[in-house]
């Protein structure tokens, strides 16, 4: 079982990550705090041609952190762990 202290994600709304636009690394996440969905990075692609995680579904953050099997709390886009 994965155990994580705490992880800061980029985040922005929906509406902010379309109007900038930006490339994340590869491996980067970045959340949509309004929608709660994640994308993520790799290089070379723009946020706006990015799937969201889970190839193109629109998988809740609920669902990332269920499907790592973290005991977490979500509060503003920080993820706590074992909370």
């Amino acid at each position: 079982k994965l155990t994580i202290e705490s992880v800061q994600l980029k985040r922005g709304t929906a509406a902010a990550w379309t109007a900038k636009n930006p490339v994340l690394k590869a491996g980067e996440p970045g959340l949509e705090t309004d929608t709660r969905k994640l994308k993520f990075g790799d290089g070379a692609t723009a946020w706006d041609a990015l799937d969201y995680w889970g190839g193109g579904a629109d998988v809740a953050l609920d669902a990332v952190i269920a499907a790592l099997d973290l005991d977490a709390v979500i509060d503003g886009g920080v993820i706590t762990a074992g909370a």
